[in-house]
């Protein structure tokens, strides 16, 4: 995955090696070290072994955390036929915490109790066997749902689900029946959610994508506020952060 692509990188890079080199002590091309390091060919066991040997990494460690084996069939996955409450609670999670790649749809989540939760359920949607580990290098646990035809779905029919700052409300959702509007507001609440005694809300950093929320929540008689924070004090980041707050009595009655 990107993790595992971006340490091999680091790890040449603190060898003072350029692709080149680190394919001549392996064995290995250029092109071969390039294409892992940018996740455009999926890695053979042995070459990648050879790789994490010299790069003094441990192979059975790198392979646990980073990788997923596409010995799968895809043709055993069932994939929806219509947008229906539980697909659009798969993707409200998927733009609040996932990350579609070529192969696979992961999910990224700290609460234990949430990430078994959304396992079993889309285990037993897609009829497939989800990856499921602990990264405790990055305190969450990571779902990973193996399917192309899965992404490939995703991308054809909400190509609206982009990178987090880029995402919007798919308009097959925004067109759907409440039902499925409500289980992509419980999947996207469920990824970004934070809840207090006496209120509730969702914070990110795509402004267009929470407008968009909150008009959703009104079909539902739902008030919200929103507003802007600068982030100042994030060192990761300087783009602003955006939310949107309910705590009108009747208003968290409707969204329970």
């Amino acid at each position: 995955d990107y993790d595992g692509r971006k340490l091999l990188e680091a790890k040449r890079k603190e060898k003072g090696l350029f692709q080149k080199e680190l394919g001549e002590k392996v064995g290995l091309k250029q092109s071969t070290i390039s294409s892992y390091e940018l996740g455009k060919l999926n890695s053979n066991k042995d070459s990648l072994k050879l790789i994490c040997d010299f790069l003094d990494l441990n192979f059975q460690d790198f392979l646990s955390n980073y990788t997923t084996s596409l010995t799968h069939k895809d043709s055993k996955i069932i994939l929806p036929k219509e947008l229906n409450t539980d697909f659009a609670q798969f993707l409200g999670y998927c733009i609040g915490d996932g990350s579609i790649e070529q192969d696979r749809v992961s999910f990224f989540e700290q609460r234990e109790e949430v990430a078994l939760k959304y396992k079993n359920k889309f285990d037993d949607f897609f009829g497939i066997s989800s990856g499921y580990s602990f990264r405790k290098n990055k305190n969450y646990y990571q779902l990973r749902f193996t399917s192309r035809p899965l992404v490939k779905l995703i991308r054809c029919e909400f190509p609206e689900i982009n990178k987090t700052l880029d995402s919007m409300v798919p308009k097959k959702i925004l067109e759907s029946e409440k039902d499925v509007v409500a289980g992509f507001l419980k999947g996207f609440f469920d990824a970004e959610g934070w809840i207090t005694k006496n209120r509730l809300g969702i914070s990110v950093n795509n402004k267009l994508l929470l407008q968009q929320v909150s008009m959703l929540l009104l079909r539902y008689s739902i008030i919200s506020s929103f507003y802007e924070s600068d982030n100042k004090n994030n060192p990761y980041s300087n783009n602003p952060v955006f939310t949107l707050q309910i705590d009108e009595k009747e208003s968290l009655s409707n969204f329970k």
